[in-house]
């Protein structure tokens, strides 16, 4: 099998499909315009995965590489099974996993130490979870070409609050169970200030998952979450280059993906690319 820490130069530029629905064609304009070279699809946008590909294969990478993260909106206040979470995920996993000649890195879920991504309602700690992360994979397998590599998923980094039930460092912990049997982890960094790009509570918070995991890992997202009020689109995009450019030379990096080139809902409003970031990003000089 191909192993997966030669598909990637280090701080590779990558980015983040559309968050909720089916990417469209605007989308992947974006995608050509910041000339992308990989890109994160939720399994939701694989009721028609053909344009999907069209546009990963287009990227400037050789295989073509895609994150595949399995989508499910969890509840808080049952539980999802395992196999409940597979059942509905499959019909887009299938159609996805149906194209053999790319490397897929499948991320199992998004942000478990948060309530809404499932935590309270249907594991209660990181152990739990792993339980729960390790059956899901089992099932999944069949789904996927046998290549593919599995992926512990990125954390909601910080400490336990409103919005998350445990710290990201005390739920890893908890699951070691689920990361050291994962051929990758993810992890997710964010900023308000530019200063903090490399601070390790919010732009570098990635650091403290390499160090503690010792596996290949991916930054499956990463924003400046400053309302655009504050910081407008143009300089987030000039940060994103800046901080592309500190990443070239980490060591174990399989990618970072820029959060995120739609989204429907207001909630993540100030964090969607328009065609100016994308163009901004697009103009790098690497």
């Amino acid at each position: 099998t191909r192993r997966i820490q030669h598909q990637f130069r280090p701080g590779r530029h990558l980015g983040h499909g559309r968050g909720d629905g089916i990417n469209t064609n605007r989308d992947f304009r974006k995608f050509e315009d910041a000339k992308l070279e990989s890109v994160k699809y939720l399994s939701r946008a694989g009721k028609d995965p053909e344009p999907h590909m069209r546009a990963a294969r287009a990227c400037d990478l050789d295989p073509t590489v895609i994150v595949l993260r399995p989508q499910y909106n969890f509840p808080r206040t049952f539980p999802i099974g395992s196999q409940a979470f597979a059942a509905d995920v499959e019909p887009q996993m299938r159609a996805f996993g149906a194209h053999h000649d790319v490397l897929w890195l499948v991320e199992i879920h998004n942000e478990p130490n948060a309530y809404d991504e499932g935590f309270g309602g249907t594991w209660r700690d990181g152990q739990a979870f792993a339980e729960w992360w390790l059956e899901v994979r089992e099932l999944l397998r069949p789904m996927m070409p046998p290549d593919a590599k599995w992926g512990f998923p990125g954390l909601s980094p910080g400490d336990k609050s409103d919005f998350r039930g445990s710290s990201h460092q005390q739920f890893f912990e908890e699951a070691r169970a689920a990361w050291q049997e994962a051929d990758w982890v993810g992890a997710h960094s964010y900023w308000q200030a530019a200063e903090h790009m490399n601070h390790p509570d919010f732009g570098a918070s990635w650091k403290w998952i390499k160090e503690r995991s010792e596996k290949p890992f991916a930054i499956t997202e990463f924003a400046n979450t400053s309302p655009v009020s504050v910081v407008s689109r143009e300089e987030k995009a000039r940060q994103y280059v800046q901080y592309y450019r500190a990443l070239r030379s980490v060591a174990g990096l399989l990618g970072a993906y820029g959060y995120i080139v739609e989204e429907t809902s207001a909630q993540w409003a100030d964090q969607k690319w328009d065609s100016k970031m994308a163009e901004i990003v697009g103009a790098r000089d690497f």
